[in-house]
């Protein structure tokens, strides 16, 4: 009982926000991201995730089906906000549930880069088929927002499918590999979820990874002086790594990549991958 009322509390407090489209300043209560907007595909070609230990943001949710899809044993999932949770366990049963037509018109809806042009996203008929199926403090969240919600559309960002964002840079969305991770989740309960920022990470983890993959927080958290606060931060994300285990933060942006080589040739390697237009991934091995 206790857990249906928090759900319903904070999806009371979701629906307090007044800054729907923010971005910028995650907290616990934020809007949230529906779809990814980093390229996945490149991210897991350039990883062997086989069999692989991994902590990750959940954001979307789209990093936890793409890390599992490629082989990963376990993904343990963290973020600052509360209601990326109940979005992830959302996703999780909408994939067991929906037919991936009916999984595309639920999460990613007609979006053409707008936060209006969204009419199938979170269509009612469709969320009955899933409600059923979801815990009772999650189906409590949803209800609260279905019911109080008006216009939620607008507290889950736009999908970011513009021409150089395509579905290919989301494994999973194609009809076999869909087919697979319906599989792979179907053998699966809910995944561990660590309600932090990366700031109080370390102190909340409670083993080591082969992989923590942070997605362009640390781009987020650390505007000034971005370079510089690595050197503090590394020693965290040191001890969240197994031995030889790899830290990846992603990038919308090349401008600060001489500098972070010039750091890298000093306390550790990186790999620089890079991907669509601006995008890279800095990628750190625990020696």
């Amino acid at each position: 009982m206790d857990k249906i009322k928090t759900a319903v509390e904070d999806a009371n407090a979701f629906l307090s926000l007044v800054n729907l489209n923010s971005f910028k300043n995650f907290s616990v209560y934020s809007p949230v991201y529906r779809m990814t907007n980093e390229n996945l595909r490149e991210v897991v070609t350039n990883m062997n995730l086989e069999n692989k230990d991994v902590l990750s943001v959940c954001g979307s949710a789209d990093q936890y089906f793409t890390f599992l899809l490629f082989g990963a044993k376990e993904v343990d999932l963290f973020d600052v906000n509360k209601i990326s949770e109940y979005y992830l366990i959302l996703k999780i049963i909408g994939a067991l549930t929906l037919s991936l037509d009916e999984y595309i018109k639920f999460f990613v809806g007609t979006n053409t880069g707008t936060y209006d042009d969204n009419r199938s996203f979170f269509d009612e008929k469709l969320y009955v088929k899933i409600r059923k199926y979801l815990p009772l403090n999650v189906q409590a969240f949803w209800d609260t927002l279905y019911k109080n919600g008006g216009n939620i559309i607008k507290r889950f960002g736009g999908c970011f499918f513009s021409p150089h964002i395509k579905f290919s840079n989301i494994p999973y969305l194609n009809k076999s590999r869909y087919n697979e991770l319906q599989k792979i989740l179907e053998k699966r309960g809910v995944p561990s979820f660590i309600q932090s920022d990366i700031l109080g990470l370390y102190g909340k983890v409670e083993k080591q990874y082969d992989m923590v993959y942070l997605s362009n927080i640390y781009d987020y958290v650390f505007r000034k002086d971005k370079v510089k606060s690595w050197y503090s931060f590394l020693r965290e994300i040191e001890g969240m790594l197994k031995a030889k285990g790899t830290f990846v933060n992603y990038s919308f942006s090349s401008e600060e990549l001489a500098e972070y080589k010039k750091l890298g040739m000093e306390v550790c390697v990186f790999e620089t991958l890079r991907f669509i237009d601006e995008d890279i991934a800095f990628v750190y091995r625990k020696k």
